[in-house]
């Protein structure tokens, strides 16, 4: 018995916060109707399409920049891999 309580405890506050999820998508969408109602229809495809294409611009630079090798931060010392005791780490100010 003690289970159901829980379920049923658990699903009514589901059910209050899906509820408040619709109210508020509902008053954001009548807001959006409002605002963009007098817009023409070229004027809101030239929205949609801009923003189309800033988000996936957006989206690839952020694919890309996670596929390139990472660079460290400028003053950082940078990791080299070299077999030469005593010379693993390099000052990115010092030659060598």
């Amino acid at each position: 018995m003690k289970a159901t309580k829980e379920i049923d405890t658990r699903q009514n506050s589901d059910n209050e916060l899906s509820k408040l999820l619709c109210e508020g998508a509902q008053k954001c969408a009548g807001h959006l109707n409002r605002f963009f109602a007098d817009w023409k229809a070229v004027r809101l495809k030239i929205l949609l399409l801009s923003f189309c294409l800033f988000t996936g611009g957006y989206c690839l630079f952020l694919i890309i920049n996670g596929l390139l090798p990472a660079k460290g931060p400028p003053g950082q010392p940078i990791v080299q891999h070299l077999n030469v005791p005593g010379k693993q780490f390099s000052h990115p100010n010092k030659k060598q």
